[in-house]
């Protein structure tokens, strides 16, 4: 019973498959046809230049079927550059008729492609485009001719387009509107062109040669304008009326003719000789185009006089104008940048300049310079390894070659305790990168930008965001490579993660153009991954800081009053319960001892905090004294925080600093302020309290704020002046000062220590 009814079952499926009307089951439902790509057909082989002609243009499938159905539009272009060409079209049933005009002899194509879908295209066999009847002639001539000297120029029958007309067989005549001109007699072209040579005996000015088909008047081309001057026959030279001795200046010579026009053929080559038997003069010298510029120094007082001759043909000559040469005034010494301060037992190095005087200069100074240092080299370099804390007053003195001497200069050279030495230099110049302490001491600097001259077309400085990074070794006190990040940086950040790894975010990349994306890198194996998740925006001159509970708190820059917070145990960013008071760029973010985060200026002078179990901010009861840009913040030992310098709302760099009390809730300025103004500075709390502000704005300058005295004192220069730069406090207390923009804006690979 039961195998009857398993059968049963199966007949009736059968039958519900095969609809039990007996016969096959019913083939699948065709699939429309799908243009994949034209056909490009022209209705002649051989158009004329300058000649419409007709082209089919038709939608095709995989098999070259006809796809009637097609119903998109078509673009046209040409491998002729000056094709006529239809505008986008419509086809229908599949199919079009157009018209076309190709305008440049030879092998040339028209290609048809969906407006859509690019990939459904189609180009012509090759076109061969012959020239049409000559319209007119091109005369090609030189610029400029001597007269009574023959030259060459070329005549070549073109057609409406411009093509040679290789097949041209008419006969040429020639005019020219100097009358006097030896022209060639009735000529014919060869494959359409001819190179024929003629003399034109009237000057001075331009002339110009016509040729004209003998039997068509109306088929004809006129030359370029030619300078036609006589032949060289003297020099003026233009110099200045008055020179200073042993100082360059330009002299210009110039060929002219009899009539005193300029030999711009003028092909000879010129000597200089001088009244002045120390003068520095120009080598021998060819004139381009029948004039030049160069450089000369007079070394003798007086008036003197430079004279150019022809090396050939000594009657062509010419004297300049008498050049009074006078004293160059005495030396000036600089009084900027003041000589940098000094550290005992560190390496010290300053260079006085002066402007005016006739180098080479002489250097001397009276009083006592502090010991270990001196004497003055002729170059004007101080240098030597202090031995003693003081200030020394210096008098400085400068004496050019002429025994002029400057006016005396006082200047103070300030020896501190501590101070700044050199020490390895990084891999890669840098500015704006980033640079973290690791667990294992070591320091890991990442991205940035350096600068490189290009001299192709003109010199300029193209500055390259850099996705390389290295690791500083304070042992070796050497920097190595490590694996460079996923995306070149610049403005970005860098967190210490509490397992020891380094989370970056964020910046511009090589484009300029902000990232949302995010890498860590890991200290064991020295290489970065990509976070799993994303920033919710792309971000650059923003904020991130380690909270206490693990995570870490992005905020602003480009995100404007947005913030997120990234989970180290997920990889992911999550925007926070709450935005920013206000859009902040370049502002700083300091984790305060109770776990909030303060939050100040950014182009403001408000001030906000972060609460961390509510994920939200509110503004700080009291704002800061000024608004700040490019300004530091340091969390003190007792928990209050120092803001110092960065720019006003004015972009006025600032010397002004403040305290912010987490218990009043409030700033209020320092007793003291910098010594200098500070933009693009770094702040560095040490290991006794004090506070070190080094660069910036203000060049090698240093000082340290005490929080206990709350003044600003000086103490030894960096060895270079510096902005844009790093300085991480290391485990053995020194400072580690890496990269930056130097006085001239361009970047640095130096580092130095501060102990």
């Amino acid at each position: 019973m039961k195998k009857s009814l398993l059968l049963l079952i199966s007949i009736c499926s059968l039958c519900l498959l095969n609809g039990c009307g007996g016969g096959t089951s019913s083939p699948p439902p065709l699939t429309p046809d799908v243009a994949t790509h034209f056909s490009v057909v022209p209705a002649t082989a051989t158009p004329t230049a300058g000649t419409a002609f007709n082209f089919t243009v038709t939608a095709l499938d995989g098999s070259n079927g006809v796809v009637s159905s097609y119903a998109g539009r078509v673009h046209f272009t040409s491998s002729d550059g000056q094709a006529m060409l239809p505008a986008n079209s419509t086809m229908t049933n599949g199919t079009g008729n157009f018209t076309a005009t190709l305008k440049t002899v030879g092998g040339q194509t028209i290609t048809a492609t969906d407006m859509a879908t690019v990939s459904i295209t189609g180009t012509s066999n090759s076109i061969n485009v012959t020239g049409a009847l000559a319209t007119h002639f091109s005369v090609v001539a030189p610029a400029n001719d001597t007269a009574g000297t023959s030259f060459s120029f070329t005549v070549s029958a073109l057609d409406a387009s411009n093509n040679l007309v290789t097949n041209y067989a008419g006969t040429v005549h020639f005019t020219s509107t100097d009358s006097q001109a030896v022209l060639p007699p009735n000529s014919t072209l060869r494959n359409g062109t001819g190179s024929f040579s003629a003399t034109l005996k009237t000057g001075v000015g331009g002339q110009t040669i016509t040729a004209t088909d003998a039997a068509t008047a109306s088929i004809t081309g006129t030359s370029n304008s030619i300078n036609v001057t006589g032949p060289a026959t003297h020099f003026s030279l233009t110099a200045p009326a008055t020179a200073t001795v042993g100082t360059a200046f330009n002299i210009t010579v110039t060929a002219l003719d009899a009539s005193n026009s300029m030999a711009a053929s003028y092909t000879g080559t010129v000597y200089f000789t001088s009244t002045d038997g120390q003068a520095l003069l120009p080598p021998n010298s060819v004139l381009a185009s029948g004039t030049a510029t160069f450089s000369a120094t007079l070394k003798t007082l007086g008036g003197q006089t430079i004279t150019a001759t022809d090396t050939f043909t000594a009657s062509i000559t010419g004297t300049s104008t008498s050049i009074k040469v006078s004293d160059a005034p005495p030396p000036v010494i600089n009084t900027t940048p003041a000589p940098s301060a000094g550290a005992v037992n560190l390496p010290y190095s300053f260079t006085f300049t002066a402007t005016g005087g006739l180098p080479p200069l002489t250097w001397s100074e009276t009083g006592a310079l502090p010991p270990g240092l001196g004497p003055f080299s002729n170059g004007g370099v101080l240098s030597g390894t202090p031995t003693e804390v003081g200030s020394f007053p210096i008098t400085v003195m400068a004496q050019d070659s002429l025994g002029q001497n400057s006016a005396p200069q006082d200047f103070t050279i300030a020896v501190f305790l501590h101070g700044f030495k050199t020490t390895g230099s990084m891999n890669d110049r840098r500015y704006s990168h980033t640079a973290t302490l690791l667990n294992n001491g070591k320091v890991l600097v990442t991205g940035g930008q350096h600068d490189v001259l290009q001299a192709i077309p003109t010199i300029v400085l193209l500055h390259i965001t850099l996705a390389t990074a290295e690791l500083y070794d304070p042992t070796s006190g050497t920097f190595t490579g490590t694996g460079s990040m996923e995306t070149a940086r610049l403005y970005h950040t860098w967190t210490l993660l509490k397992d020891g790894t380094v989370l970056v975010t964020g910046g511009l990349d090589s484009n300029n153009l902000p990232l949302a994306s995010a890498e860590l890198f890991d200290p064991t194996t020295g290489t970065f991954t990509p976070t799993t998740g994303r920033m919710s925006v792309a971000r650059y001159g923003h904020t991130a800081t380690l909270l206490n509970n693990g995570k870490v708190l992005v905020t602003g820059g480009a995100g404007g009053t947005t913030a997120e917070l990234y989970d180290p145990t997920s990889e992911t960013f999550t925007p926070t319960t709450g935005s920013m008071e206000a859009a902040r760029s370049y502002h700083t973010a300091t984790l305060l001892k109770d776990g909030t985060v303060l939050l100040t200026g950014g182009g403001l002078a408000t001030a906000e905090l972060y609460e961390p179990t509510s994920e939200t901010f509110t503004p700080t009861t009291g704002s800061m004294e000024t608004a700040r840009l490019y300004h530091t913040s340091t969390l003190l030992k007792d928990g209050t925080v120092l803001v110092t310098g960065g720019e006003d709302s004015n972009n006025q760099a600032l010397a002004s600093a403040e305290l912010y009390d987490p218990t009043t809730d409030t700033f209020t300025p320092t007793t003291d302020t910098m010594a200098t103004i500070r933009s693009g500075h770094t702040a560095t709390l040490l290991s006794d309290g004090t506070v070190l502000v080094a660069g910036g704005s203000s060049g090698t300058t240093a000082e340290l704020y005490d929080p206990t005295t709350g003044t600003f004192t000086g103490t030894g220069s960096m060895q270079i002046a510096r902005a844009g730069h790093t300085a991480t406090l290391l485990k053995d207390g020194t400072v580690l000062v890496t990269g930056g923009l130097n006085r001239r804006g361009h970047a640095l690979a130096a580092a130095e220590l501060y102990q």
